[in-house]
């Protein structure tokens, strides 16, 4: 005992989780075409990876007073922001769905924000000079996104990312907590 109060037992362990049904279709699906997306993503990278003689032409092209080293320089940097990119990518994309995969609101909200730029991104390529490949690979990762978007979207997920409330007290090896916690009168 300390003080006036005495201690109070402990409610015997953590809040259990609302259970969530089963993941509804549209949300396993929207799961699955992310995972295509991260996979087109990555593809895409390692096309761009092999096709480094095409990219140091490139840069040569649009800039023929550089030196070979300039344009060593400039083709690394491009592999390199390109890599970065793409890791950060399909690990926020990655872990997003791992957790609207679980229910999260908060996950399926982001990553309507992520698809639609994605969708802007697919977009804005039509404005770009592009190569045949590079074109298509936009325009499939835009379909996707949509894809995502709308499967998301669906009213029946609703339930699933908003589960019940969890209960106000955690029965413990005590019981329920008792009425109005009387405080001592000192004077």
């Amino acid at each position: 005992m300390t003080g006036y109060y005495p201690t109070m037992p402990s409610a015997g362990g953590p809040v259990p989780s609302p259970r969530r049904g089963p993941v509804p279709p549209a949300v396993e699906q929207a799961f699955r075409l992310t995972l295509v997306h991260v996979g087109i993503a990555v593809v895409g990278l390692i096309v761009t990876l092999v096709t480094l003689s095409s990219a140091r032409q490139e840069v040569l092209d649009r800039n023929p007073g550089f030196s070979r080293s300039e344009v060593d320089t400039a083709v690394h940097i491009v592999v390199a922001v390109a890599v970065i990119a793409v890791a950060i990518n399909a690990g926020l994309y990655i872990w997003l769905a791992i957790k609207f995969r679980q229910g999260r609101n908060w996950a399926r909200i982001t990553m309507w924000v992520f698809t639609g730029l994605g969708v802007v991104g697919m977009l804005s390529s039509f404005a770009q000079t592009e190569t045949g490949a590079a074109r298509v690979v936009s325009v499939i990762s835009g379909l996707l996104d949509i894809a995502v978007i709308v499967l998301l979207a669906r009213p029946g997920n609703g339930p699933f990312f908003n589960p019940p409330p969890p209960p106000a007290w955690a029965p413990g090896p005590y019981g329920p907590p008792p009425g109005p916690f009387q405080q001592p009168y000192v004077p």
